[in-house]
């Protein structure tokens, strides 16, 4: 019963507050969620992620310098420089409040409270931590998976099927142009 008196009273007087106060509040609400949402999501798959993305791809790119395999200081020099320097850049640049701010504004125009407490509620959840301990490694060999699969587009059976018939297709009317 104190339960339901405390609520109650709690209700008046949010109730009794002026509107600018209830305002803040909801605002505050909303910005503590989208904050969670950001540190449980994008920041682990952009921040996180993206650095040890970037540190291989310079790492490949190291790999294709001729000047560096005959130089093996310069290539041991360039791979440190890379888990270092590069590394610490780039976490700079995609750790930077600037860039979080950019990624928040859009995260305002697409979520509402209620669709912010729901992905909390599952994140905190013991199906929801499984999920987004093991979401980034998934989700990472998925986007390597169709890259990989994107480069021998060419080599797919519906891909020569849709030339044959592209091929057909402009049979007729090439020879109608050839004629004229």
């Amino acid at each position: 019963m104190n339960l339901r008196i405390s609520a109650a009273a709690a209700l008046a007087l949010l109730l009794l507050l002026p509107a600018g106060a209830r305002a803040a509040e909801v605002d505050a609400r909303y910005e503590a969620a989208l904050q969670k949402t950001f540190d449980l999501s994008y920041k682990r798959e952009i921040v996180d992620q993206g650095v040890d993305e970037a540190v291989d791809g310079f790492l490949k790119g190291i790999e294709k310098e001729e000047s560096l395999k005959s130089c093996p200081a310069a290539d041991t020099a360039m791979r440190d420089f890379a888990q270092h320097q590069f590394r610490d850049a780039v976490a700079g640049y995609l750790g930077s409040q600037e860039f979080k701010d950019m990624i928040m504004e859009g995260m305002r125009k697409h979520y509402t409270q209620a669709d912010l407490d729901a992905y909390i509620a599952f994140a905190e959840s013991p199906a929801g931590a499984s999920f987004l301990a093991h979401s980034t490694a998934a989700e990472a060999e998925v986007k390597s998976i169709v890259k990989a699969r994107m480069e021998h587009l060419e080599d797919s059976p519906q891909i020569s099927k849709m030339l044959s018939e592209l091929g057909a297709t402009l049979v007729v009317p090439m020879m109608k142009c050839q004629k004229k």
